[in-house]
């Protein structure tokens, strides 16, 4: 019998999470040798617990610069789907995916004490609005694009983002966006209007906080903006409800009275109240918004995008437009999911697929996107507020006893090991298009009180 090539076998669990110098719990390191099983490596010791990707890689270098053959495993991918491609208009080049991926997701980044990554904020836009990536490509992006293409910069090297006014426009835009959910428009419409014109009012909410006489300085009022900024789908979209139309024109042209539930809203987000970015880390939030300009938004090397009319027609048809918003969770979820950053189906995972749909373990995904946001993962106010919002939502599985939160067990040579529940999105290709296959470990059971059909 040969003798092996390899005297060590090191095994490391990968955990792209937060930054380089955070210690992550599921960043893991195992070792063996021929003569012994393997065993866990802790981190040297020091103030973490678990090991930082910094200091892991420098441990590696220094152990693979011994005399010993080694070989190391990753259980990393070293590609994404082609459904991340697909959605984000990218051709199937490595480096522009790396350049792209970089500008959205800096993880290279040191964090600042106290402060954790934070989401590149059109992205935390497109998110907030809940619009399809498609129908946020033709109707927002080119808004963003031309405010860039008009706006005065700040210098290099000013970490200060409040001189920055493009970034002051979308940190307005975002405050906006988070005060209108709990705002029910058109004021006084039967729930019915209200659903049908949900989408309609966030957007000329949006258009308002990025446009408007004080929050845009640049060449032009607000009202030629508008015209030459906003795409002619967009106006003609915003047009056909005149309430909508109206008191945008009433905010943009500065001749409104406090009756005018737009400016209500930008009146409450100027004050500083209802923050969705609070606190925000102003150096990184300047390192983002100096990329918001054409390029950055729409680059010349992408794949030409769909034209509008294409768009709207393959996925955002009136019947789509006019269902009330879904929650920002969504679409996080889909971003987060196609790109392969949420774990699915793992022990330690927050998603699973299961026979029923979709299972969102609760309460970590809501502290998961609570974190993304910047906001208190453990508040139990904001919990709640996130939970009944999907729940509004109307995707989710609805148990015989009318319970909204399912139990599923851990099994292992058929008894039940562990416990966890929470929410079944049905019809989950919604949010995950291919979906992987089934996790057979998890079973459905009753929770206290509750029955399974």
């Amino acid at each position: 019998m040969n003798a092996p090539v390899f005297r060590r076998y090191l095994g490391i669990h990968y955990s792209g999470a937060e930054t380089p110098d955070s210690g992550l719990k599921n960043l893991r390191v195992y070792s063996a040798t021929p003569d012994t099983p393997p065993q866990e490596v802790l981190p040297p010791p020091g103030p973490r617990k678990y090991w930082s990707r910094r200091e892991l890689a420098h441990w590696l270098a220094q152990e693979l610069g011994s005399d010993m053959p080694t070989i190391v495993g990753i259980d990393r991918a070293l590609s994404f789907p082609l459904r991340y491609f697909e959605v984000h208009r990218l051709p199937p080049d490595w480096v522009v995916f790396l350049e792209d991926f970089h500008r959205h997701w800096p993880t290279d980044a040191l964090r600042a004490p106290g402060r954790s990554v934070k989401a590149d904020p059109v992205a935390l836009l497109r998110a907030r609005l809940g619009f399809p990536c498609e129908v946020f490509d033709v109707l927002v992006e080119p808004v963003i694009r031309g405010l860039a293409g008009c706006m005065p910069s700040a210098r290099d090297g000013d970490a200060a983002a409040d001189t920055q006014p493009l970034g002051h426009s979308v940190r307005l835009a975002l405050r906006a966006l988070a005060i209108r959910r709990d705002r029910i428009l058109p004021p006084n419409a039967p729930p019915e209007r209200v659903g049908e014109l949900a989408h309609r009012w966030s957007y000329a909410v949006l258009l308002a906080a990025l446009l408007r006489k004080g929050e845009a300085p640049g060449s032009g009022s607000p009202d030629s903006r508008y015209e030459c900024i906003v795409p002619e789908l967009g106006r003609v979209w915003i047009g056909q409800d005149r309430e909508a139309s109206a008191a945008l024109a009433e905010v943009l042209s500065d001749r409104c009275g406090q009756d005018n539930p737009i400016l209500a809203i930008l009146t409450e987000a100027l004050s500083g109240r209802s923050d969705a970015l609070t606190p925000v880390d102003r150096a990184r939030w300047h390192q983002h918004l100096s990329d918001i300009d054409p390029k950055a938004v729409s680059g010349t090397e992408r794949v030409p995008a769909l034209s509008a009319s294409g768009a709207l027609a393959t996925h955002a048809s009136q019947a789509s437009l006019s269902e009330p918003p879904l929650p920002e969770l969504f679409g996080w979820l889909r971003d987060e999911l196609t790109g392969g950053s949420i774990e699915i189906n793992t022990r330690t995972a927050l998603v699973h697929h299961v026979p029923d749909g979709l299972l969102l373990v609760s309460p970590g995904i809501f502290r998961s996107f609570l974190a993304w946001q910047g906001d208190d993962a453990n508040s139990q106010e904001a919990l709640k507020r996130l939970q009944r919002s999907v729940l509004k939502a109307g995707w989710h599985l609805v148990g015989a006893d009318g319970a909204s939160v399912l139990g599923y067990a851990w099994t292992k040579n058929g008894k039940a090991t562990a416990r966890v529940h929470g929410i079944v999105i049905e019809q989950p290709r919604r949010l995950l298009d291919p979906l992987p296959p089934i996790n057979p470990r998890l079973v459905r059971i009753a929770l206290a009180g509750g029955s399974v059909t």
